[in-house]
């Protein structure tokens, strides 16, 4: 089961710009996530259901050599240093991502 970290680009920005402006985060190597694993299985299936069509293909690609199964942060120094956490949740996050690529196809 693969297992990663999505993090809406809002509170990813909001992170860079509390480091940028905290000299105690200058040269800290800081993990911005939601600090929540989910399955890629069960985000492509919210997908779908938010977009209302689509039929995946689980297993179709065999995994790549050495590919990581689960690949999420630890963002406690985030919350520590910088006070921050993520405010978009994942559902929240993918609903304005579709609507922003429904946009951009009605326009083009």
């Amino acid at each position: 089961k693969q297992l990663r970290d999505f993090c809406y680009i809002d509170d990813i920005v909001d992170a860079i710009m509390k480091a940028a402006i905290l000299p105690e985060a200058r040269g800290r190597v800081i993990n911005v996530a939601s600090g929540t694993p989910v399955s890629i299985r069960n985000t492509i299936e919210k997908v779908i259901n938010l977009i209302g069509n689509g039929k995946p293909c689980f297993g179709g690609h065999p995994y790549r050599v050495g590919e990581s199964m689960q690949l999420y942060a630890d963002i406690s120094l985030a919350r520590q240093l910088l006070g921050w956490e993520p405010c978009m949740t994942m559902e929240e996050g993918l609903k304005k991502t579709i609507e922003y690529y429904k946009e951009q196809m009605e326009n083009e």
